[in-house]
């Protein structure tokens, strides 16, 4: 059996429920959710020194335009809608599939780096929440998943999908699923989709 854990941004990504219960559907129920604290005031400290203004634009697109954005028919709500999924949140997750949650407040504290090497996992399935370093890097046996809002190698980083539109770029916006490395956005492409 496959050993996957999730790592989350936010207890309440629509993101990491999704990802979480289409592996259950598929059979691969998760041994592990580790979810950050979106309300540690370290954390929005740390990210508005690092850059106020995408501070303020990350709060204001989650919380403010979070109606608008679920209108949206090709957004992550309405395929949560269409495939009539259980889970609002982690917490859901949690009691529904029996999957243990961790909040914590940094994916590399030496608490959570202990917690994830004690399951042997063979993949960690990346859900959002800021670069991921070498010691988190090297735990799974098969790597870190992640999916990213742009075509690799072309587009890297936050938001990389509006610089295609900006381009003019329409034959590279899509999605690309890669295991992660060092690098930003660099590991070994697994799949491309465009739109």
């Amino acid at each position: 059996m496959l050993k996957v854990i999730i790592l989350s941004a936010s207890k309440y990504s629509l993101y990491t429920t999704i990802v979480t219960e289409e592996l259950s559907r598929n059979n691969i129920t998760p041994v592990a959710i580790i979810v950050k604290d979106i309300f540690s005031i370290k954390r929005f400290i740390s990210e508005f020194r690092r850059n106020p203004c995408a501070l303020i634009k990350k709060i204001s697109r989650k919380l403010l335009f979070r109606k608008l954005r679920n209108k949206n028919k090709l957004s992550l709500a309405a395929y949560f809608n269409e495939k009539k999924f259980l889970c609002n949140s982690v917490d859901d997750l949690e009691e529904i599939y029996k999957i243990p949650v961790k909040k914590c407040n940094d994916f590399h504290s030496e608490e959570i780096i202990k917690y994830i090497d004690s399951f042997s996992s063979d993949l960690i399935v990346f859900t959002g929440g800021g670069i991921i370093k070498k010691n988190l890097l090297s735990l799974p046996k098969v790597g870190i998943l992640n999916c990213h809002m742009g075509i690799l190698p072309y587009y890297r980083g936050m938001d990389c999908h509006l610089w295609a539109l900006i381009n003019s770029d329409f034959d590279n916006i899509g999605l690309s699923a890669h295991l992660m490395d060092e690098g930003i956005d660099t590991g070994n492409l697994l799949k491309i989709m465009r739109i």
